[in-house]
């Protein structure tokens, strides 16, 4: 079972022991709502020696840029927002296999004008299944964000679906709260699921926060350690923090071609879920 430490990684050279640390959840401007561009992000993660999987939503180009470089570890992986609200994260051994993921899942069902894809999370689930990746359930608790709790009150799936299909579950997430993060621990303690941790960053200062001390030196052999006994470690932003950040990121979005549109639809369904 993971080791869970609710304190700010140290982030001093861990190679020695074969290990990294590495951010399994990093959104760049290439999601709708980030607001980091992929070379500061680079430049961000080269200072602090950390690794990165840049999850953007329903998108891989953030990805696939910071992938040509070799300073920074770069796992790849992609965040996608089911028709529900519900978010998946999808890590990928090679960005072969995730550039394939995207253009034969991701791509086809992206609607536009809205933040989601036409798909459920029990189909996004399946469909994946027929590729090498690795799923996991980001901020299972924060239900006005994407958690999966939310569709597992309203049956939209079942908890014996996640325990049968879905490989990890993000343990901590530095949007979420301590009692939202202590939940999801508790709940992979007792679906008996491995854990990992994430920022959620949209914007520069996040970065850092929160990181997952794992085996390996490099990008393939972290993939295949994704599930073992890791360390997680990480302090989340805070309630005000987290407000601020919103704001940010609600006008980064109202900048972008249909902006305006998205933010509109997305307060639509916020309104909805209530």
């Amino acid at each position: 079972m993971s080791t869970i430490f609710f304190t700010k990684p140290d982030l001093r050279d861990t190679k020695r022991d074969l290990k990294r640390m590495v951010d399994f959840h990093v959104h760049s401007n290439y999601s709708f709502d980030g607001t980091i561009p992929v070379g500061k992000l680079l430049k961000t993660a080269r200072k602090l020696n950390l690794g990165l999987a840049i999850c953007d939503h329903n998108e891989i180009e953030g990805s696939m840029v910071a992938s040509q470089q070799s300073e920074v570890v770069i796992i790849p992986g992609i965040e996608v927002n089911c028709m529900n609200g519900t978010h998946v994260l999808l890590y990928f051994e090679t960005h072969t296999e995730l550039r394939g993921f995207f253009e034969k899942v991701v791509k086809p069902n992206k609607k536009s004008g809205a933040f989601v894809t036409n798909l459920l999370p029990g189909e996004l689930i399946e469909k994946a299944r027929g590729f090498n990746c690795i799923i996991s359930m980001p901020h299972p608790f924060v239900l006005g964000k994407g958690g999966v709790q939310r569709a597992i009150a309203a049956g939209t799936i079942k908890e014996s679906f996640i325990q049968e299909n879905v490989d990890i579950i993000e343990g901590i997430n530095g949007m979420a709260s301590r009692t939202q993060n202590q939940s999801a621990i508790d709940w992979a303690k007792f679906l008996n699921k491995p854990m990992l941790a994430g920022s959620d960053g949209h914007v520069i200062w996040q970065i850092g926060t929160v990181a997952t001390k794992v085996t390996g030196t490099n990008a393939k052999e972290i993939y295949h350690n994704l599930k073992s006994e890791n360390e997680l470690h990480g302090l989340e932003t805070g309630r005000w923090n987290n407000k601020m950040i919103t704001v940010v990121k609600e006008m980064h979005l109202l900048s972008r071609k249909e902006g305006i549109k998205i933010l509109s639809n997305q307060i639509i369904r916020n309104i909805k879920k209530k």
